[in-house]
């Protein structure tokens, strides 16, 4: 029993070969009463053991039986486990070569995932546009407070690439609380065509926005908050998993509050 398992058996296919040894060919229905074990569980181990060569069907009219194949297969099956073990001992020798790279190569980019806090701050609109709005674009999922009237009079030209960034990417979804200005409103005909753009408009009065030239973004871990102020571009970019959330559920809380106009 112990040397079938280390063949990788598994108790129910290790007592369906050995009954199915002694009796000879037999139907499953029959086999599943003799061993004590439930009918579809009978037939998905069967289907296994077919796999790896040790049972056969065996077809005579309209009657199907299952057989057990002489054990002589074992050894073709420890043959077919050494080939295995082989490939997969190639394939670690590979990865091991590999990753030195992989984690040079990670440990390069701008943030280091495994830090529990980290800030950065950043001037000037193409570092912004470079270090925040462009992984924004490539994230699956956004929330934010924004001011898309500050916004595109500070990055005029990036429509376009806000509806791309929809079309390349088929699961992206961008939750945004939006300050409610003229300018927005002329937006909205195309806001409303991204389906998975959600929206929802904040009274100017709300003090959270209404005169405060600001983007908060949250997206992948990080907490962007973005002074777009014309003369004098500024952000703070955040990585915590805490405050993330944090931020996430505020936003979520105040979705529910404001109404759909």
């Amino acid at each position: 029993m112990q040397t079938l398992k280390k063949l990788g058996l598994s108790d129910t296919e290790i007592i369906l070969y050995q009954t199915l040894f002694k009796t000879g060919p037999i139907s499953i229905t029959q086999l599943a009463k003799k061993c004590h074990i439930p009918r579809t569980t009978t037939y998905e181990n069967i289907e296994k053991l077919i796999h790896k060569r040790l049972v056969n069907y065996l077809v005579k009219e309209s009657n199907k039986k299952v057989l057990a194949k002489h054990p002589i297969q074992f050894e073709k099956l420890l043959f077919d486990q050494k080939i295995q073990l082989k490939n997969q001992t190639k394939k670690l020798a590979d990865l091991e070569k590999e990753l030195p790279s992989i984690i040079s190569s990670l440990s390069a980019q701008t943030f280091d995932y495994e830090s529990d806090f980290e800030v950065k701050v950043f001037e000037g609109k193409d570092s912004i546009q470079r270090s925040i709005y462009q992984e924004v674009l490539n994230s699956e999922l956004v929330f934010s407070f924004s001011n898309l009237e500050k916004y595109y009079e500070v990055f005029p030209d990036s429509v376009s690439n806000w509806v791309d960034s929809y079309i390349t990417n088929s699961t992206r979804q961008y939750w945004d609380i939006t300050l409610n200005t003229n300018f927005a409103k002329e937006l909205e005909p195309i806001m409303k065509q991204v389906k998975r753009y959600h929206y929802k408009f904040l009274p100017q009065s709300n003090a959270l926005l209404a005169g405060n030239y600001a983007d908060y973004l949250f997206y992948n871990y990080k907490i962007a908050l973005i002074e777009l102020e014309p003369r004098k571009v500024r952000a703070i970019l955040i990585y915590s998993k805490h405050l993330y959330d944090g931020f996430v559920n505020l936003h979520k809380t105040m979705w529910e509050l404001i109404p759909t106009i």
